[in-house]
């Protein structure tokens, strides 16, 4: 059963559009059929379409002006143009009014609803994209609200233990172990508002030519003591003919301190840990490759990565990766990722040279 959805059928000639019409309800689509330019009009005013089948020629009013309006009233309707002819300059005119498809008649009914099917399966992809992206601005406007609440508290709470530890000896070993606890976990709230505070602004990068291979090898100076009290192998494999490539070093740097640390507490518990990072040109890209022998990410968990605040790290804020992939779309670039439980995990970033 294909996935209910609305379509206007708009043609003048009634025997065909019946014959449309009852094909698309024959396969599960909501169908409704006019043969003026008006009435159509009319219907996308008081109705809600996800499609539009539009006859070039109508008896009222160019398919073409028709299209403009259709979408002027719903920005969102996809429109596919019917034609008996393949005139240029009509063409270039649907194009340029939004149109997304042709169908030349006669019209063969399978294929019109096979390209029908196409147009609904992009237009629910586009929704999916649209609503996700609504929901992380909201939810990035709400953390930060909550975040800049609880910021001045936890220094607050911070201070008052610092003074308060300087009225104990050093030898009252009970009190100052109470006290440390109280700086070290809000220690740990600090830096869970900085990463809140993180997440909810907009990336802004400065791009200026940088060499990749230079920063990863900083990076892994960087956690050289953190890589090497875990007892982890480290294999590169930098191309050293990489062109330059315009980033901004501190965002990919916090990607990539994200990326390799992530990597190191999933290995944790396994017998072989080793980290393999890789560089390579591929097309007009720029890869960084990032391996691990860790426990890899379940099936399920796949598709929930980069959503905020999701993550199986006891202490995690599962804002990391979230905040990785913004940083790396804001370099409209890319960040895909490759698991397979208990084998391992491959993060790839891409940046356009």
């Amino acid at each position: 059963m294909t996935e209910r959805a609305n379509i206007l059928v708009v043609e003048d000639n009634e025997v065909l559009a019946e014959f449309i019409g009852d094909e698309l309800r024959d396969n599960g689509y909501g169908a409704d059929v006019v043969h003026t330019g008006k009435e159509a009009i009319e219907r996308v005013k008081t109705g809600i379409f996800d499609v539009a089948l539009l006859d070039i020629k109508l008896p009222d009013i160019k398919g073409t002006e028709v299209l403009v309006k259709l979408k002027e009233i719903n920005p969102n309707i996809v429109c596919i143009m019917m034609t008996g002819n393949t005139n240029i300059e009509t063409t270039i005119d649907s194009l340029r009014g939004g149109a997304q498809d042709y169908l030349l008649k006669p019209i063969d009914l399978n294929h019109l609803v096979n390209i029908t099917k196409k147009a609904v399966k992009k237009l629910r992809i586009l929704q999916a994209q649209l609503l996700k992206s609504e929901r992380l601005a909201a939810l990035g406007k709400m953390a930060a609200v909550v975040a800049h609440e609880i910021r001045n508290p936890i220094a607050s709470i911070r201070a008052s233990a610092q003074r308060i530890s300087k009225q104990f000896s050093a030898s009252d070993l009970g009190n100052n172990k109470y006290i440390r606890y109280i700086i070290e976990e809000t220690d740990r709230l600090g830096s869970v508002v900085k990463n809140i505070l993180t997440f909810s602004k907009s990336p802004e990068p400065h791009l200026i030519p940088n060499d990749i291979n230079k920063l990863i090898n900083d990076v892994l100076y960087f956690l050289s003591a953190e890589i090497k009290l875990a007892k982890v192998k480290i294999t590169k494999k930098l191309e050293q003919s990489l062109p330059m490539v315009s980033f901004d070093q501190s965002l990919i740097r916090q990607v990539l301190l994200n990326i390799f640390q992530n990597a190191l507490f999933f290995m944790s518990y396994r017998d072989k840990k080793e980290l393999k990072v890789a560089t390579m040109k591929r097309g007009s890209n720029v890869v960084v490759e990032i391996s691990d022998t860790g426990s890899g990410i379940p099936k399920e968990n796949m598709v929930k990565i980069f959503e905020p605040f999701f993550s199986t790290k006891p202490s995690g804020t599962g804002l990391g990766l979230a905040t990785s992939q913004k940083i790396i779309k804001s370099h409209n670039g890319d960040l895909q990722v490759e698991s397979e439980p208990d084998y391992g995990t491959t993060f790839k970033i891409l940046l356009p040279v």
